[in-house]
This record gives structure tokens, C-alpha cells and sequence, in this order.
């Protein structure tokens, strides 16, 4: 297996941050995680795999010295909600701070936060929040289609979330994390946006993979330590 290597600083800054989390919220709002016998497909929660942070986590994993976990919160809150334990927001918000505390041993650089159906976007003020307490030292980033579409009320509605990814974040995210500058990069990104850039109407622009030959195979391995 391949050996980690260490992070090392330069001038104050990292050169490559190596621990990465990423979170992907319920599928349904957090009213509807409360048992109800007449629910319909739509807003049942569900076990499906997250493709998206799956391949964002592949493409990471192989392309630099990232360790990559992804808590796929939907997996968790399945088995509580069919043994009917949630009843209030507050109880959510509990079990939530729970599952992100087994992880804190692991000190995470970036905490990613998936948005990519309109009801995730309850979770992001709730989550970012609580990657803050538990990993105060974390860059908190929030992507997928919520964020991207929704950039002034996500930073209004989430204050802990840090930036935002524009699009795709392969590219992005993998410059970020092999940066010697992170703030510099993150300045310079077309497709990463912080509060400041935004304030200052910075425009975002897609980043894509060209060559898709460059994407490897999906690897299943940040995500087997869950029950699915």
C-alpha cells in the first residue's frame, strides 16, 4: 500500500492538504425524516449510492496523496428513521453532530458538503455548523447544483460554509489540494468561489475534464466502511 506522506509548509502555508471529508446530506428534508406511513417515493429517504462525491473521491484519491472518507448521512438516517427514533429537527441535528464526532480523530483538512437536490439545502446551515465545531480547522466547501445555482443564499443561510464550487470540482479541488498556496489559489480559481470573490462579483466559469480517459474507475473504497 502506498505510504502517506506527511504535510509539509511552506512560508506559512500547506503544501498539500491530505485528509478530506466529504458529506452527502438526506435526500429529503428534515420534516419528512419524521416516520409517516403515507410518504411517497419522492420524499422517502433511500439508499442510493452518491455517485457524484464517488468519483469526485476517485479522481482526488488517484490524481494526489488525498485520503478521501465519505459519510453518506442517507445510509445512517435509513435505518433510524424505519426504527422511527426521529421526531423533532433538534433530533436530526443531534444524531448529525454524532456521526460527524466518530470521524474527529481524523483532523480533516476539507470538509466537502454535496447539494445536489433542493432539499439538501436545509442541511448546509445545520452541517457547516457543526464540520465548524468539530473540525474547526477544516475548509468548509459546498457543492453541487444547490450552491452553484444558489451562491447569495447559501453564504447568506450557511456563514461557516467557506467556499463554493462552481460545476465540476475535479480539477478544482485536486488544484487545491496540491497548491503550495491555497489562498492564492483559491484567488485565482475560476471556479471556486469564496465569500470575498463573491462579494466583489467574481463570476464563476466551469472547469472540465477534456480528456476523459484521464477519469479512472470509480474505487468504492472511501465508501465501504458504511453499511449500504
Amino acid at each position: 500500500m502506498e505510504q502517506r506522506v506527511q504535510t509539509k509548509y511552506i512560508e506559512g502555508w500547506r503544501v498539500m492538504r491530505k485528509k478530506i471529508l466529504f458529506i452527502i446530506p438526506p435526500c429529503v428534508a428534515i420534516s419528512d425524516l419524521i416516520p409517516d406511513r403515507g410518504k411517497t417515493f419522492s420524499n422517502k429517504i433511500r439508499k442510493e449510492v452518491p455517485l457524484g462525491a464517488l468519483s469526485l473521491a476517485t479522481y482526488l484519491e488517484h490524481y494526489t496523496q488525498a485520503s478521501v472518507t465519505i459519510l453518506d448521512l442517507n445510509l445512517e438516517f435509513y435505518e433510524l428513521v424505519n426504527e422511527g427514533k426521529i421526531g423533532e429537527t433538534e433530533e436530526a441535528e443531534m444524531y448529525i453532530e454524532g456521526f460527524l464526532k466518530e470521524f474527529k480523530y481524523k483532523e480533516f483538512d476539507i470538509c466537502g458538503i454535496s447539494s445536489i437536490f433542493s432539499p439538501t439545502y436545509s442541511y448546509l446551515g445545520i452541517i457547516s455548523r457543526l464540520v465548524k465545531k468539530i473540525f474547526p480547522a477544516a475548509l468548509i466547501v459546498a457543492g453541487g447544483g444547490v450552491p452553484s445555482n444558489l451562491m447569495a443564499e447559501v453564504f447568506s443561510g450557511a456563514p461557516c460554509i467557506d467556499v463554493i464550487s462552481y460545476g465540476e470540482g475535479e480539477l478544482a479541488i485536486t488544484g487545491l489540494v496540491t497548491s503550495k498556496n491555497e489562498q492564492e489559489y483559491l484567488a485565482n480559481s475560476p471556479s471556486l468561489v469564496t465569500r470575498q470573490k463573491y462579494q466583489e462579483g467574481f463570476q464563476a466559469s466551469f472547469e472540465f475534464i477534456e480528456e476523459l480517459d484521464e477519469i479512472p474507475p470509480l474505487d468504492f473504497f472511501p465508501y465501504r466502511a458504511q453499511k449500504v
